[in-house]
């Protein structure tokens, strides 16, 4: 059974309950509206829908930063991923290239295209802290 979303891609649960609070149907008219659409009871579209919402895979937003090389020649470059609300987070490029991209669920065709920003040392030290800090907490 497909998830109850209506026209905005909303809980079709949701939005009718949001047209009960508001008194354009009847809490009823509601609880038919679910059951002619195959459904049980309230509970059983939200669970359904809270599934179809789980399942849905976010493509990662990916950009990548540069800037010049530090006075001993390495590179100061790496990707900023992010999935969604949640907080976006650092990939340091180093010598390893694109291919360490893969273990955060980018490929290589979406890094590949996507924007590149030229950065100052200082921002590039910034993001890259950010990933460093963030490791130290996790583990």
């Amino acid at each position: 059974m497909s998830a109850p979303l209506d026209a905005f891609g909303r809980w079709a649960v949701r939005s009718n309950l949001d047209r009960v609070a508001r008194g354009e149907v009847t809490a009823s008219e509601c609880v038919a509206t679910l059951r002619a659409n195959g459904y049980a009871s309230v509970s059983d579209a939200v669970r359904d829908a809270v599934e179809a919402v789980e399942a849905v895979e976010v493509a990662p937003t990916v950009v990548y930063i540069g800037a010049a090389n530090d006075a001993n020649g390495n590179p100061r470059r790496g990707w900023i991923v992010g999935y969604g609300s949640a907080a976006p987070f650092f990939v340091d490029e180093g010598y390893s290239g694109v291919s360490q991209l893969a273990a955060f669920g980018v490929s290589r065709r979406q890094a590949d295209d996507c924007p590149r920003i030229a950065v100052t040392p200082a921002e590039y030290r910034a993001w890259n802290n950010l990933a460093r800090r963030a490791v130290e907490v996790a583990s």
